[in-house]
């Protein structure tokens, strides 16, 4: 019975157009088929996929966005970082770099607010150098406040002369309140502006490091007299200032585990001359030339950035 009932299903698939036995009897469903299809493509599109990418963004003010350079994109410490780090992973980092030249750290946090960072959110690190304006800004304000200088009439003060002189004196009197008022506002704002952008940040971005750069001192070597203080220098004025600033960034990142503090003041005080656009390095008052108080880092210092962030970066992952 079961011989005579194959051989009749044979001669059906004859009939029929099939060309084997097989195709009723030993072949794989059409379920089974499209899965195997479907791993096939699912192998081929995972083989043929481009190389994953890296992210560095960085955030801060014009010391980050390369200010001053020739070609700013390729010359910034970012740049420089991301080409060291793809060499070391054979991964290509990329630069994302949303600094803003003029910014304080209000300035970064509006920023952040207004979505700037894209690509924040898939961050392999995240570098932050912010704070320098926050003393630069007051002290901006206080040189187009006060009154220039006033030339002494070698035959005598009249009195028109010396009502003059005491306007002037009154007013770079009033002007240092100001800058005095402003700085200790810059200095308050500080670690709550950096809570804020933390919070930010690790609102989308969980994981990645955070590299918290100090601030360089551009005016150490320079020894003009300070406006605001007579009995000290200028250069010793501006290291007063950057020195508490630098103790707030330090205490910050000291206060989080995920926030790395990262000393470049310190190979930039090694170097000499210290590498900045501006020329206080062999500035004097003899000189004649005309002083340039362009603190900004040139192509030298930007490397000296990117060279002091790598080892830490490289320990860290």
């Amino acid at each position: 019975m079961k011989k005579t009932m194959i051989a009749a299903c044979c001669a059906a698939l004859l009939l029929t157009g099939c060309t084997s036995v097989r195709d009723l009897f030993g072949s794989k469903s059409d379920s089974q088929k499209a899965q195997e299809s479907a791993a096939a493509e699912t192998t081929v599109t995972t083989t043929s996929a481009p190389p994953p990418e890296h992210v560095l963004v960085t955030l801060g003010d014009s010391i980050s966005a390369g200010y001053g350079l020739a070609d700013a994109k390729k010359e910034r410490y970012s740049a420089l970082l991301t080409e060291k780090l793809t060499i070391r992973d054979g991964i290509e980092w990329v630069d994302c770099n949303y600094a803003v030249s003029g910014d304080d750290s209000t300035d970064l946090l509006k920023r952040l607010n207004d979505g700037k960072a894209l690509r924040l959110p898939s961050a392999d690190a995240v570098v932050i150098c912010i704070g320098a304006n926050n003393l630069l800004g007051p002290y901006s304000d206080y040189l187009k406040n006060a009154k220039g200088s006033f030339q002494i009439n070698p035959e005598g003060l009249t009195s028109d002369a010396i009502g003059e002189l005491t306007g002037i004196l009154e007013k770079n009197k009033q002007a240092i309140e100001t800058l005095k008022t402003d700085l200790e506002a810059g200095f308050a704002k500080m670690p709550t502006d950096l809570q804020a952008a933390y919070e930010f940040i690790r609102a989308r971005n969980a994981d990645a490091p955070i590299y918290l750069l100090n601030i360089y001192d551009p005016y150490s070597k320079l020894k003009i007299d300070n406006p605001v203080n007579p009995d000290q220098s200028f250069g010793d004025y501006s290291g007063e200032l950057l020195t508490r600033m630098n103790r707030i960034i330090k205490d910050y990142a000291d206060a989080h585990s995920d926030i790395t503090y990262v000393d470049i003041a310190k190979p930039f005080a090694a170097t000499d001359p210290i590498p900045i656009l501006g020329n206080v390095n062999n500035y004097s008052i003899t000189s004649g030339t005309l002083l340039n108080f362009d603190p900004h880092p040139n192509l030298s210092g930007q490397k000296l950035i990117a060279d002091t962030l790598y080892p830490v970066i490289d320990a860290a992952q």
